[in-house]
């Protein structure tokens, strides 16, 4: 399937016990066109998102030593 420039598909793995990784077929109802932009912006989210949680456990941990020094 011909895609668009700057889009790229992604695929679906599977992992069981003992086998080697299998991709899932790359047409049809398991694959996903996403673009490169796209792909962009969830990345700058969950990297802003995940700066929140360790922000947030810091402050965390700081707040508990105040209590237990």
């Amino acid at each position: 399937m011909f895609l668009p420039a700057g889009w790229v598909r992604a695929r679906s793995t599977v992992q069981s016990p003992g086998s080697h990784r299998k991709a899932w077929p790359s047409q049809g109802e398991n694959s996903l066109n996403i673009s490169l932009g796209e792909v962009d912006r969830l990345h700058r989210e969950l990297s802003c998102a995940e700066f929140r949680i360790q922000d947030e456990a810091l402050k965390r941990f700081e707040d508990q030593s105040l209590f237990t020094e």
